[in-house]
């Protein structure tokens, strides 16, 4: 099995939830677990469209 990663996404708002959602399907089909999922995404300092979310990812070799 595979480390823990720590994993930031900078993205406009829309595109970070659909960057949830694709982590989210890759947990499903067993390619990876999620250990921890942003509460909320932050704003990113001098960007008014760019949003950030920390994800905890364990890449699961198995299923590669």
């Amino acid at each position: 099995m595979g480390e823990i990663n720590d994993v930031r996404i900078f993205a406009p708002g829309q595109d970070i939830a659909s960057w949830q959602s694709l982590f989210e399907e890759m947990e499903v089909q067993g390619l990876i677990e999620i250990i921890q999922k942003p509460d909320k995404f932050y704003e990113v300092r001098g960007s008014e469209k760019l949003k950030r979310g920390y994800f905890k990812i364990k890449l699961l070799r198995s299923g590669l």
